[in-house]
């Protein structure tokens, strides 16, 4: 054999000698379990960003927290944080000795890091999979999966504070995470009640597509859009060189950009007569149902998202976007100064807004828009020709009944109505709808006309022109606020003509209520740009409370509880005995010291149980006591405590207070005069003392003061601080701290 041979033999030799090792290397780790894992690898920066939120949420001593704290700057250090640096099998055991410390050992056949010590040596670098399926164990062993979970996520564009928003409308914040735009992602989530959720970890990124559902384009240009979402708006890359804005589309991304866009371009308008959950009701055009997913855009002013709350009754302020026959989206395109009130009119008791029928006349001829809308039908009816209708009328087995007088100065009465100065009278139109429950009255006018019959329906004409010009302003103001947001929204209309709202045309028109409508034309008050909720009640005890008086949480700082004196300040009368003080002793500096409703007395000799307890809606038929337990710093009691023989409870509220506690009879007002008492007591400004016999209350007597409940402006206090000289504006401002005086109209 030549020489060069022999070498040759030598060196495949050697290399058969050296595959041979290496494939008994390999062979040997297999059966050892040892060969390096192969997939993707969790890095450092993630393992970090997850451990420390474990830190966050799980319930650890002060040492199992400050070893993370060390574990995570230690392994920062040997390896760094970027996107090459990986965790190794070495420090995830340090970290899972951390996690289990002060933890029972569970059984090491089922435990997973016993498995991982046959798969990998110390230096070997960690799998994503292997270090959150050991992750996900601990969440659960602390009971913090519910606190940090792993979700899909629907992501879109960045919005204004540098948070990640998703297709539901959820914000995000976000660190060490690139953050993805416009594509479906799987990540681990850190919830956070009260702030953003935190994505902490990207784990996939997917690439399905997505679809957003109405979203607003606001603006485009030829290379992409802006777009309204969930009260942000966002910037999306899409090549297109047609120019738009304020179109209603179906947005879809996939992979970090759009894919799609389908505009909605039919549109609808006209005067909304009603808006329900599902769908609105717009003059010559009828019901219109909402779409599953529709939405509402508010493009006056600074375009933003809204909701079917703010739609105006009445008016034709909005477009509609349909799509396959349905409202798809809203768009509030104005917004203006609104004259017109719509008021459901009661029925005869004042116990509901359907009638089983109505029958009117007029001094003009009435024009009658009767049947479905495309197929309207109208009838002339002559000066003083009664109108009948009832459920089987004709005139309203179609869409609504318009009831137009000819001439715009005449009146339409209702004759199968009577109000406490006769058959009443109603300026502007009518309307009539069938509904399952009666017949729908609608008087539609302007609102300075309304008030005509709301100030003399709810102060007494003969009071002072100051304190009915103050009256006129409350009832505008208070009128208007659901112009902005209709009382009634179903029934198309803003409000009804009962105590429920304000009183309208119960009492005839006069010469001095108009004279103050009229005086304060226009004028409504404001805070902070918007109209004050201006409520109002008859007489005060000397003391008026602030909006807790109803429950209410929301911060009115025009409302404030304060002394309706000329003298005396505020005191604190929380405390019963401050307040039976207060009650009992005189003060000359109140300015309703002469009012009839200023103090009161009521007496119930013999307590019927059963009606106090069918009111209360519990069962009991003994009563062991009856006290207040808790008052506002104004002495209106708000709790009412009653111990009975099934237990003990609790009555919440003045109006709930005043229920409760009336049992027919008289209240004997201050000046002698006898008032027969309705389902409520005058107020809840109010102390009781109750008679016993054998341990059980048989009668209780109340001493209080005022009538109503005791919120805003005391309409006999205006007229006494107008009878003293005060002008409308200090008395507006007495009663409304803070509150503006604006000239609308």
């Amino acid at each position: 054999m030549k020489k060069w041979e022999k070498l040759a033999a030598k060196a495949g030799m050697i290399l058969l000698l050296l595959l041979l090792f290496c494939i008994l290397i390999k062979k040997d780790r297999q059966e050892r379990g040892m060969l390096v894992p192969e997939g993707e690898k969790i890095q450092i920066k993630d393992a970090i960003s997850l451990v420390m939120a474990f830190g966050r949420k799980a319930s650890l001593s002060e040492e199992q927290r400050e070893k993370l704290e060390n574990w995570s700057l230690q392994v920062s250090e040997a390896h760094g944080e970027g996107e090459s640096s990986l965790l190794t099998y070495g420090d995830y055991i340090e970290l899972t000795a951390i996690w289990d410390q002060d933890r029972e050992t569970e059984n090491t056949e089922k435990d997973p890091e016993k498995e991982l010590d046959q798969k990998y040596r110390k230096e070997d670098l960690l799998l994503f999979q292997d270090f959150t399926e050991g992750y996900q164990k601990r969440l659960e062993a602390f009971q913090i999966q519910d606190q940090i979970v792993r979700e899909t996520l629907e992501l879109l564009g960045k919005g204004s504070d540098a948070s990640i928003i998703d297709s539901r409308g959820n914000t995000y914040g976000y660190e060490n995470v690139e953050a993805p735009v416009y594509c479906v992602a799987e990540a681990y989530v850190e919830r956070n009640e009260g702030e953003d959720d935190r994505i902490l970890v990207l784990t996939e990124r997917k690439k399905n597509s997505f679809t957003l559902k109405n979203a607003l384009i606001t603006v485009n240009d030829a290379d992409g859009f802006y777009f309204l979402w969930s009260g942000e708006e966002m910037y999306c890359p899409l090549k297109n060189n047609e120019i738009f804005q304020e179109k209603v589309a179906d947005l879809t991304f996939a992979e970090g950009k759009a894919l799609d866009r389908k505009i909605k371009n039919e549109k609808v308008g006209g005067v909304l007569l009603g808006v329900a959950e599902e769908g609105i009701e717009l003059e010559d055009r009828g019901f219109l149902p909402f779409a599953e997913d529709y939405r509402v855009y508010q493009l006056y002013g600074s375009c933003k998202e809204s909701d079917r709350t703010e739609l105006k009754i009445g008016y034709d302020f909005a477009d509609y976007v349909m799509d396959k026959g349905k409202v798809c989206a809203v768009l509030l395109v104005k917004d203006q100064n609104m004259e017109n009130i719509r008021v459901a009119v009661s029925n005869q008791a004042y116990d509901g807004i359907y009638h089983e029928e109505i029958k009117l006349k007029a001094d003009c001829e009435l024009n009658l828009i009767y049947g479905s809308y495309g197929e309207r039908q109208s009838r002339r009816i002559p000066a003083g020709e009664e109108v009948m209708v009832d459920s089987d009328s004709m005139l309203v087995q179609g869409d609504r009944l318009m009831i137009e007088p000819s001439a715009a100065s005449s009146r339409i009465q209702v004759l199968s109505l009577k109000r406490a100065y006769g058959i009443p009278s109603y300026r502007g139109r009518m309307e009539i709808v069938k509904k399952e429950q009666g017949l729908l009255l609608i008087n539609e006018l302007l609102l300075e006309e309304y008030l005509y019959s709301v100030v003399p329906s709810e102060m007494p004409s003969s009071y002072p022109a100051e304190a009915l010009e103050a009256q006129a302003v409350c009832a505008r103001t208070y009128a208007y606020r659901y112009l902005l947001k209709s009382g009634l929204p179903e029934e198309g209309a803003h409000v009804d003509d009962s105590v429920r709202y304000q009183v309208y045309n119960n009492i005839e028109e006069s010469r001095n209520a108009r004279r103050a409508v009229g005086e304060t034309a226009g004028e409504m008050l404001f805070y902070d740009g918007v109209p004050i909720h201006a409520y109002y009640y008859s007489t005060s005890c000397g003391s008026g409370s602030d909006e807790r008086a109803f429950g209410s949480t929301e911060d009115l700082p025009y409302l404030n509880t304060r002394r309706i004196s000329h003298e005396e300040e505020e005191e604190d009368l929380r405390e019963e005995s401050a307040f039976q003080d207060f009650l009992k002793e005189e003060h000359p500096g109140d300015y309703e010291k002469e009012e009839a409703w200023y103090r009161w007395q009521y007496e119930v000799q013999e307590i019927d149980a059963a009606k106090m307890a069918e009111i209360m809606k519990e069962a009991f038929s003994e009563i062991y006591d009856i006290s207040v337990e808790k008052r506002l710093e104004s002495g209106l009691a708000t709790v009412l405590s009653v111990k009975t023989d099934t237990g003990d409870y609790e009555v919440k509220g003045e109006y709930q207070i005043r229920q409760v506690l009336s049992q027919g009879g008289e209240v004997i007002r201050a000046d002698g005069s006898a008032v027969t008492t309705g389902k409520l007591l005058p107020s809840a400004y109010l102390i009781i003392s109750v008679e016993k016999k054998r341990g059980n209350v048989i009668g209780y007597t109340i001493f209080g003061g005022g009538y109503g409940h005791g919120v805003g402006m005391s309409q006999n206090g205006a007229a006494d601080m107008a009878r003293a000289g005060r002008k409308r504006e200090e008395i507006l401002s007495f009663f409304y701290e803070g509150a503006d005086l604006v000239k609308m109209y």
